[in-house]
């Protein structure tokens, strides 16, 4: 996962594994991965994990890394969750 991000892979190729992945730490990765892709399937995808993961720690860290995003959206997105 940590080699896919770095390598520029895109947010979809990230996406699937994520969603197979049981154990934190490797979700964790899967999470770093997808905050190191530019382009918005990215965002897309940790969007998706901060709303809708079941673990509170995965969720955090999808919100941490939308933070330190460029893309307009996660900001959008994090005032909406502040706002909810």
């Amino acid at each position: 996962m940590f080699w896919l991000g770095q390598a520029g892979g895109s947010g979809a190729e990230l996406a699937s594994p994520y969603g197979s992945l049981h154990r934190s730490r490797a979700q964790g990765a899967g999470i770093f991965a997808l905050s190191q892709l530019d382009g918005p399937a990215a965002v897309d995808q940790l969007m998706e994990i901060a709303r809708r993961d079941k673990d509170p720690e995965m969720r955090k860290k999808a919100i941490f890394w939308l933070g330190q995003s460029d893309d307009p959206r996660a900001s959008q997105f994090i005032e909406q969750l502040l706002t909810d």
